[in-house]
């Protein structure tokens, strides 16, 4: 069954530049995220504007909140409140600062409180930064069995996982594919292309994926690659290589299986009933038709 939902842009039931939305299974309702006015609306299945969040807080009036799927870090539903990634838009971060920067924050729907769990960046981070420019990223999932957060830094080799929203455990999440320990490495905005480029030619993580269907965790890897022919330097290099390691439940892991160039879009990706799916819209791939959004599905086999 699909059902059509209009939005306005203007009047008593308007919803400008939306970025974003999720629905509320308990409310029957849908959250719209417009990131840059720094504002949440509940939205009804009517058409209807029923709350605006305004998402500013003295408490870090430099925090924002991140709904792009870029990196994978999805909102989720706890008790009424909702959680989401923070955008940290601080100046002038000395090293000691990171530990008192949280990672997420949060909304409760009920009373329109905003607050922020005591998860803050680990002391890996640990840089004077003027002017953040990239390098403090990660990619999140929540598993509402377990009421659990697993983060993945994109230049870290260990996951970060939290069954409270309060205390954090580390597990080891190396990449067989990547030879160096990763550490996080700080660009500031004043280095420009140069070092988004450096990040983006380097080898690194990106999506952290729960599958509630196998309960198993997979967390991509992208090697190191350098644009090719017609790529600009801050390009996504289609003929990358990636690999995607797999975990247990226990944050064991199980495999990593290694994906070639030039086929498939990683950074397209999404867990379903029968496996992983992969993107398969490539723009170098030959197999590219621009008429076609194509995913291929991986399945898990039995590991015990």
């Amino acid at each position: 069954m699909v059902k059509t939902i209009l939005m306005q842009k203007e009047g008593p039931n308007g919803v400008p530049a939306v970025r974003g939305s999720r629905y509320v299974e308990n409310l029957g309702n849908f959250l719209l995220f417009q990131h840059n006015a720094r504002h949440i609306t509940l939205y009804s299945a009517k058409e209807e504007v029923l709350r605006n969040y305004r998402m500013v807080s003295p408490k870090f009036p430099f925090i924002g909140f991140n709904v792009d799927s870029y990196y994978y870090n999805p909102s989720f539903l706890k008790d009424s409140v909702l959680y989401l990634a923070a955008d940290v838009i601080k100046p002038n971060i000395k090293k000691e600062d990171w530990k008192t920067i949280p990672m997420l924050l949060s909304l409760d729907l009920r009373t329109g409180e905003i607050d922020f769990p005591p998860i803050n960046y680990p002391s890996v981070f640990n840089q004077d930064v003027k002017n953040l420019s990239v390098g403090s990223e990660f990619s999140y999932d929540y598993n509402q069995k377990e009421k659990r957060l697993v983060c993945s830094f994109i230049s870290y080799d260990s996951l970060m996982v939290s069954d409270d929203l309060h205390t954090v455990k580390w597990f080891n999440g190396k990449s067989r594919y990547l030879e160096e320990n990763l550490k996080p490495r700080l660009a500031e905005a004043s280095d420009g292309l140069r070092e988004f480029a450096a990040l983006k030619q380097s080898g690194h993580y990106f999506h952290l994926m729960y599958d509630r269907y196998r309960d198993v965790y997979y967390r991509f890897v992208e090697h190191p690659c350098e644009p090719g022919p017609g790529e600009y330097l801050v390009d996504d290099p289609k003929a990358r290589e990636f690999s995607v390691i797999i975990f247990d439940k226990d944050f064991r892991i199980i495999g990593e299986t290694k994906f070639p160039g030039n086929k498939y879009h990683n950074k397209m990706s999404f867990v379903g009933r029968d496996g992983l799916y992969i993107s398969e819209n490539n723009l170098k791939s030959p197999e590219f038709d621009e008429n076609k959004l194509k995913f291929a599905c991986f399945k898990l086999e039995d590991y015990y």
